[in-house]
């Protein structure tokens, strides 16, 4: 059966490439980690490491299986945090604020979760701008916050973020075989939409980013909608250009594609909280299931990248996959 010092051990290999370092880092013999490294591998079948001029690195079959035992790892300490807090039989409470409205499909299943481990719960979700978050995480007044924002902008000091999810540079959405895409290649340069209809998402991040790339000066017509769903489908019925992040553009038609915006910032979901104190107990336990599911839809994105499984996904700063 595998164990979770296995897990620990062949993780911290990879990510000093050395046998020594790992075993440095966890306070233990190197035959120790080889030791268990070993009999994690008996126990899958499988070679996990393989030495090379650089260190010691994954197998190919070693990046596959690595993500599950990631997973088992969590699950581990999740269930070990859950016995103490079952012990303990106090009250807990977690507050969460976020700019982002996407992430509200998230929420059943976390606070599921959280209400399965913690007996007397207060859960409170909010929507706030990134200022009203940051001030209420300094504040105590929140335990966590979700933001979407440049992934290149530096931290404030006092509040540190840990990226949840790459969402990808902002670029426009349009009929497929539209004439603007068709003049050029690569990123579309904002300029050329001087004057053209446009479609906003709502919330004060996505106006932020649309007016980093694209001054309101240029724009003609404008619709502001909720959902990038709703901004899809008025460009397929061709009421304009939907200004979307990569990761937004899962258009559910063929009769679309995206294109990036030259010099456009490169979209993060990131989870942020205050330097100043440590995470409450269901907090961390959020926390923890919050970069979890971020690892998650990474990879999902990745494999449905790899294999066409979304009808149409944007790649990179300009193109598009559309179906096989």
């Amino acid at each position: 059966m595998v164990a979770l010092q296995q897990v620990l051990c062949l993780e911290e290999v990879v990510r000093t490439k050395s046998f020594r370092s790992a075993a440095l880092a966890l306070h233990m013999s190197q035959p120790a980690v080889s030791g268990h490294i070993a009999r994690l591998e008996r126990e899958l079948h499988l070679t996990l490491l393989e030495r090379t001029p650089s260190g010691s690195v994954l197998t190919p079959e070693g990046l596959r299986i690595l993500p599950h035992l990631r997973a088992f790892a969590e699950s581990a300490a999740v269930i070990r945090r859950a016995s103490e807090y079952i012990q303990q039989k106090e009250h807990h409470s977690v507050t969460l604020l976020s700019n982002s409205h996407g992430i509200r499909r998230v929420y059943p299943e976390a606070l599921a979760m959280l209400h399965r481990e913690f007996d007397n719960l207060t859960v409170r979700c909010s929507h706030a701008d990134e200022d009203e978050i940051c001030d209420a995480l300094r504040s105590g007044a929140a335990d966590l916050g979700i933001v979407v924002r440049d992934n290149d902008r530096r931290d404030r000091p006092d509040i540190t973020t840990n990226q949840l999810l790459y969402i990808g540079p902002i670029g426009i959405c349009a009929p497929a075989g539209d004439p603007l895409f068709a003049s050029v290649e690569g990123p579309i340069d904002p300029a050329l939409l001087e004057g053209k209809p446009l479609i906003l998402l709502s919330h004060v991040t996505a106006q932020e980013m649309a007016d980093h790339v694209f001054p309101p000066s240029l724009r003609g017509a404008v619709t502001i909608v909720d959902e990038p769903q709703t901004a899809t489908q008025l460009v397929e019925v061709g009421l304009g250009y939907a200004i979307l992040t990569g990761g937004n553009n899962v258009a559910r038609s063929p009769q679309l594609e995206w294109r990036g915006l030259r010099d456009s910032p490169r979209v993060a979901l990131l989870l942020a909280r205050s330097r100043a104190s440590d995470p409450s107990p269901a907090a961390q336990v959020l926390s923890d299931y919050l970069m979890a599911w971020g690892r998650s839809s990474a990879n999902l994105l990745h494999y449905n990248l790899l294999t066409g499984r979304m009808e149409v996904v944007a790649t990179a700063e300009a193109g598009v996959r559309t179906p096989a």
